[in-house]
């Protein structure tokens, strides 16, 4: 289990130092990668794309069946990631014990503000986006809801030109 944590540990940490994504237009996305997309998820709305900046990963978002989804591609047009939002409600009760826990010890007045469910090179983790003392944080956790690590999320200046 230790070693299971410490690949998604890395992999996550690996993607975060790529997290800088810049949107891409549809023409522009190698059509097998679209092909990838749509054979795996046929009812795929309102679709958008974007590059990994100094990576050749490439992130698809989009909603399937009123589902949020986001599938990371490598360079070889395979899933790397699927991310699918779900209810934090979902998750079974000791699962929700865990993670709240660990956020009410850790954070004290967060706001919950998204859940989903991570699966990288078959192993499944599950993020926690909380808003705290004005940040966005991205708790990771095992299934178990063992405590992973956590990223604070780059917020986008606003570009305001007088």
């Amino acid at each position: 289990m230790k070693i299971i944590s410490l690949i998604t540990f890395l992999f996550l940490g690996c993607c975060s130092a790529f997290s800088q994504e810049v949107r891409i237009e549809k023409k522009k996305v190698n059509p097998v990668l679209i092909k990838t997309l749509l054979e795996k998820y046929p009812k795929a709305k309102r679709l958008k794309y974007y590059v990994y900046k100094n990576s050749q990963l490439i992130e698809a978002d989009f909603t399937s069946q009123k589902q949020n989804i986001s599938l990371t591609f490598n360079g070889n047009n395979e899933i790397i990631e699927l991310e699918k939002e779900i209810e934090f409600e979902s998750l079974s009760p000791t699962v929700q014990l865990q993670i709240t826990k660990y956020l009410i010890l850790e954070f004290k007045n967060f706001q919950l503000k998204e859940c989903q469910e991570i699966t990288s090179n078959s192993v499944s983790s599950i993020e926690i986006e909380i808003q705290y003392d004005g940040a966005l944080i991205d708790c990771f956790f095992d299934v178990n809801g063992k405590f992973i690590s956590l990223e604070k999320i780059e917020e986008k200046p606003i570009n305001t030109q007088f």
